[in-house]
Parts: structure tokens; sequence; C-alpha cells
């Protein structure tokens, strides 16, 4: 069971003490984003956020989001099999990030399992996923830790769902990014095309 931890407690968040650096995804809603990172600017506030952005949203994560540097590594639309080989681990591993951050648009992060993988894949010290929830005046926002081994039976079971032939294609792309993750290759378009 993914241990959840309030958004108001940074003592408990592992791997959260002497942060300097966060990086953040942005493939949610824009105010759902702004949401998170004006928390995270209060539970951290000494420290540098970077957005991870989609290919062609520097401008909208700017509008939404003062004060925040951008970084466009991750393909548009949805994150799926067959757009692995264009998101740009380089680019957002030279942030050397402390703390990676992956916003959900659900309370259960279902549909988040690609994008937590390459989460994982950028190399942060300590991965997060937060849904940020402010309905009926009550904030009910939490981190959870994200691990290899938390996320790896939803993985194989969407695996399981597709049809064979988009299953081969997963497999090599969920190898490339557990490779990735664990430091066996570099993650950049090069390294994709050798393999």
């Amino acid at each position: 069971m993914e241990a959840e931890i309030r958004m108001e407690s940074t003592p408990e968040i592992p791997g959260t003490v002497g942060a300097k650096t966060l990086a953040v995804t942005a493939t949610t809603r824009m105010d759902q984003l702004a949401v998170v990172v004006e928390r995270l600017n209060k539970l951290f506030p000494e420290t540098k956020i970077t957005i991870v952005a989609q290919t062609g949203k520097t401008d909208s994560v700017n509008n939404a989001i003062a004060g925040v540097n951008v970084v466009e590594a991750l393909p548009g639309g949805m994150l799926g099999y067959g757009k692995i080989p264009s998101v740009k681990f380089g680019a957002v591993r030279a942030l050397k990030a402390d703390i990676m951050v992956v916003v959900y648009n659900n309370p259960s992060g279902a549909g988040y399992r690609l994008l937590e993988l390459a989460a994982l894949a950028f190399n942060g010290k300590t991965t997060l996923g937060v849904f940020c929830d402010d309905s009926e005046g009550r904030d009910k926002s939490v981190f959870r830790e994200i691990t290899l081994g938390g996320i790896a039976a939803p993985v194989l079971m969407d695996i399981a769902m597709i049809p064979v032939a988009l299953a081969v294609k997963a497999v090599v792309e969920i190898a490339y990014l557990v490779a990735v993750a664990i430091g066996r290759i570099r993650g950049d378009s090069s390294s994709w095309d050798r393999n």
C-alpha cells in the first residue's frame, strides 16, 4: 500500500529534507498545476521549481504560473506507448532534481503509470505523485511516493489488457524506461536509436 502524506507535512515526506530543486510534470490542467506549484512553494520556499512540460506548452505554463523555469521534455498529448522514444530524458536529468513530482488529474493517479515510470527515469532523488483537491473548501491533497516496485504490477496489468502487437511495443518501451531509470543507458534519442 502506498503511503499517503498530507501536503502540509514536509518532514514526513521521504527524501525531501534539504531539497534544493524540484521538477514538476505538467500534463494536467494549468489551474491544477498552479495550485500544486503554489503549495510546493510554501512547503519548500528555498527550492527552485522547474516545470517539465509537453512540447509547445511553455507559453501556457508561463501564463498560468509566474516565476518557474520550463523545460519542454514530454511529447504532446497523452503519454502512451509509441511516444516514449520522444521523451527528452537528458534535458530533465540535467536539472538534477532532488524531488520529481507527477501531478495527477484524479485521486487514484489512474492513467499516469507511464508518466510515473518516465519520472523515475528522470532520476530525481525522490519521486512523488500528487493530486490536489480543494473541493468543498477542504484540502484533500496528498503526496504518494512513487517507486519502481510500486508501479510494476499496474504497468504489467496495463500490458495484459492491450492487443499483442501493441503489447510487444509496450514491453520494449517499458524495458527502455527501466534501463534509463536504473542508469543502464542515457535516455536520449541517440541511445534509443542504438537499441
